[in-house]
This record gives structure tokens, C-alpha cells and sequence, in this order.
């Protein structure tokens, strides 16, 4: 779920497929100053989220940043995070 103040809340399914409520993992996106994400895609194993001007790419296996897209007028630079 995308939240209004720059962080994205993942939740993962229980074994009966049912949503586990007790484990959310919140993802703060950015820091100060708070900014919305405006877009959620799952692609395969990932979420892309659109942020200001950056894509981030988070894994939904192991809840974490693992890519980060800084979109300029002319070009992307693109940045790995380990």
C-alpha cells in the first residue's frame, strides 16, 4: 500500500492465503521532507513504486529497496542498492 507520507506498507499472506495483519513491513521511501507515492505496480517478484522523480524497485520476497531509477528530462541514471 502506498501512503501519503512517502513510505509504502507491505503485508504478506499467511499460509491460508489470508492477509497477516501482524507483520507490516513499513518502507519509509525518502526522509524528510515526506512526499506521496503516487503508483504501485507488481511486476514478477517486485514492486515498482513511482516516487517524485524516482522509480524504486522493492523485492516481495525479502521487503527491501533493491533499485533505485533517478528519472531526469534527457536520461535515467540507474543506481543499485545492496
Amino acid at each position: 500500500m502506498s501512503m501519503a507520507n512517502g513510505t509504502v506498507a507491505m503485508l504478506q499472506r499467511t499460509e491460508n492465503g489470508a492477509w497477516n495483519m501482524d507483520n507490516v513491513k513499513v518502507l519509509d521511501l525518502e526522509g524528510q521532507p515526506h512526499h506521496s507515492v503516487r503508483c504501485l505496480c507488481v511486476v514478477n517478484d517486485t514492486v515498482w513504486c513511482g516516487f517524485r522523480n524516482r522509480i524504486h524497485v522493492l523485492s516481495a520476497h525479502s521487503l527491501t529497496l533493491t533499485v533505485s531509477l533517478f528519472i531526469y528530462v534527457h536520461y535515467c541514471i540507474l543506481l543499485f542498492y545492496v
